[in-house]
């Protein structure tokens, strides 16, 4: 009768032992998911966190995400925090919006020409909750009273000026769109750094040859 116990009792032992070990690994093929996951994550195995959690535990997918998404925004590793969260889905709890406003501020102010691309999908799937088929129209955004909404909109705005912005130039096309896309993009200058958002904005405003726009900057 006393069988079933020790089966139990050798299996947490043998369980504890792989804990103590580090083994996911195995922890993941004996099925104990949320170990599996508390390891992967020790260690920094973040990859194999977030696939598992993704495939096997979606409600802990949030936890693991954000807290390597943290990790990532204290070493300055803005663009690959703005990755995963494309990648899984940012979750939408107000508790994570500081790490968002650091991830927004960092990659609005970068020179890297793929980080208002990057933003901007990451904004959209926030606010639209990962439903992203169809993307809300300005006038939408703009009137929702969804917290998220009212809190990032302005930085999605941005990013996706900046993104345009970034497209004609790349292009070398029509500077007069350009210079109205920088001066746009003063309007939101409360979400990155005010002196570039002027300086950029006079600066196509000369190549446009619209003088005296460019003084006003």
């Amino acid at each position: 009768g006393r069988c079933p116990d020790m089966l139990r009792i050798i299996e947490e032992r043998y369980k504890r032992d792989l804990i103590t070990k580090g083994d996911g690994e195995q922890l993941m093929r004996m099925g104990d998911v949320s170990s599996a996951l508390e390891q992967f994550a020790r260690l920094g195995q973040w990859g194999k966190c977030l696939q598992l959690a993704a495939e096997k535990s979606p409600v802990m997918l949030k936890h693991y995400v954000i807290q390597y998404c943290k990790i990532l925004v204290n070493k300055g590793e803005f663009a690959e925090a703005c990755q995963a969260l494309i990648r899984y889905g940012p979750p939408i709890e107000q508790s994570n919006w500081e790490t968002y406003k650091h991830i927004c501020g960092a990659l609005l102010s970068s020179s890297d020409s793929t980080s208002p691309s990057l933003l901007r999908d990451m904004l959209l799937r926030l606010i639209k909750q990962g439903v992203v088929a169809i993307p809300p129209t300005p006038k939408t955004i703009m009137e929702s009273r969804e917290p998220a909404d009212v809190e990032f909109h302005k930085a999605l705005f941005a990013a996706h000026l900046q993104m345009v912005h970034g497209r004609f130039q790349e292009q070398m096309k029509n500077s007069e769109i350009c210079s109205r896309i920088s001066v746009a993009l003063c309007r939101y200058c409360a979400e990155f750094p005010v002196d570039r958002a002027f300086y950029e904005a006079g600066l196509a405003c000369k190549h446009a040859n619209m003088i005296n726009m460019s003084f006003f900057f």
